[in-house]
């Protein structure tokens, strides 16, 4: 997902990350070794390889020029996608105050939505409202 079509144009007031990679060269990295994580730039176009970096979407919205809020949902059992990079996306936004990382004890890759309901419902829940207006703003939900 690109994260300046969602943060920039969108007008987003949260983002959750839910269970998600780093990279596309991350995560080829970690289920294919490291040889396809170096083809992978060679053989996609460079806005298609942006559009699946996460770290992008995470410095974009923990960035002064946004206001949104991010959340990011990883299960420390998920089989796919280590929580590892869950921890690395949370790091990515510097310590912003508008970001935060919720590791979901035994939760896999495809149960964690469901074991981090509350989390997540609690996060978005607030956003109806958030700019004052009445204005209803969008929240995105990213699932890795």
């Amino acid at each position: 997902v690109d994260g300046d079509v969602i943060i920039k144009e969108a007008r987003v007031d949260k983002v959750a990350l839910i269970a998600p990679f780093t990279s596309l060269g991350g995560i080829a990295r970690h289920m294919l070794g490291p040889l396809a994580s170096l083809l992978i730039p060679l053989s996609l176009p460079f806005r298609f390889t942006r559009a699946l970096n996460n770290r992008y979407m995470v410095r974009d919205t923990a960035s002064p020029a946004s206001s949104a809020s991010l959340l990011v949902v990883h299960g420390d059992a998920d089989e796919l996608i280590p929580s590892e990079m869950g921890e690395r996306l949370a790091s990515a936004a510097g310590g912003s105050p508008r970001a935060r990382l919720a590791i979901v004890r035994g939760a896999g890759h495809n149960d964690v939505i469901l074991r981090a309901e509350r989390v997540l419902v609690d996060f978005m829940a607030p956003a109806q409202n958030s700019n004052g207006g009445g204005e209803k703003r969008q929240i995105a939900a990213v699932w890795g």
